[in-house]
Parts: C-alpha cells; structure tokens; sequence
C-alpha cells in the first residue's frame, strides 16, 4: 500500500514540474513565452501580428526570426 502511495507522489510531482516549465520540449516550448503565440496545438502554432493571424508548424517555428518574449 505505502509503495503506491509513494508511486502516485512521484508521478503527480512529475507531471506538475512538467507543467511549470511549460511540457515537452520542442514546439510549444519554444512559443510559450512569445508574445506573437494567440494559440498553441501539438503540430504548431497560431501567431499574431497586428490583425493577421498565421499558422507556422514545427519547421516554420524552428527557423522563426520573429520571437519576442512576453
């Protein structure tokens, strides 16, 4: 019983330190902070600029110039 109970600590430890530094690494990271990011999905992302709105996938977000922290 003691060992589930320490099992069930350590998984919801990991998924909360996951969380607080944003989950997985790759695209979502790397938009997280971007204040051009509007909406985020698992294949890439929905940037803002002024009124016009872009979808960029994972390439487009790896080779982005235009970055810029919240």
């Amino acid at each position: 019983m003691l060992l589930y109970l320490l099992i069930a600590v350590v998984l919801i430890a990991v998924v909360l330190s996951t969380r607080a530094r944003g989950g997985p690494p790759g695209v979502l990271t790397k938009c997280r902070g971007c204040r051009h990011a509007r909406k985020l999905f698992p294949d890439g992302t929905l940037c803002g600029f002024g009124k016009r709105e872009v979808f960029k996938n994972e390439v487009h977000v790896g080779n982005c110039v235009d970055r810029s922290p919240r």
